[in-house]
């Protein structure tokens, strides 16, 4: 009995081999037959898939105010992803400047801000009628909440 399984086990092994000596010999005699134009083509198509991707990002900048304060933000759209990285600072406090990264959809920007790496605050914003201006209420890790407005430049 333990050579008939030995034996089974060998020519297995020799047919799976056969198998895949056939369809790689198939798979490169193939590939050979494609043109080189037609190849070059493939992998333009391929270039050009991957650069409508990336456009599909788009970095805005807005003005606006968080509690009393004037703020500038930039801000970057992935709207493959669904999500927004940037960053905010006030021109009162030149040098320092806020992280920021969320998600969006059609009615509503959420935001969280990093300070030292670390999360600040939460910021949650609704679109205006007009559709340029998101607002709502920024709510630090202190207790602290503060009215929020951005605005496309």
């Amino acid at each position: 009995m333990i050579k008939s399984n030995n034996f089974t086990y060998w020519i297995l092994t020799i047919v799976v081999g056969i198998v895949i000596a056939v369809s790689s010999h198939y798979i490169i005699k193939n590939a050979s037959e494609v043109p080189i134009e037609k190849q070059i083509e493939t992998e333009n198509t391929k270039s050009e898939s991957s650069s409508n991707i990336e456009s599909k990002r788009e970095r805005k900048n807005f003005i606006g105010k968080v509690g009393k304060w004037n703020a500038n933000f930039d801000l970057t759209f992935d709207y493959m992803k669904k999500s927004v990285n940037g960053i905010y600072s006030y021109p009162k406090r030149p040098g320092v400047v806020y992280e920021l990264k969320g998600t969006f959809s059609k009615g509503s920007l959420t935001l969280i801000e990093y300070t030292d790496d670390r999360i600040s605050a939460e910021c949650i914003l609704t679109p205006t009628s007009n559709g340029n201006c998101y607002e709502g209420i920024m709510k630090n890790t202190d207790g602290r909440n503060l009215d929020m407005k951005l605005c496309e430049k």
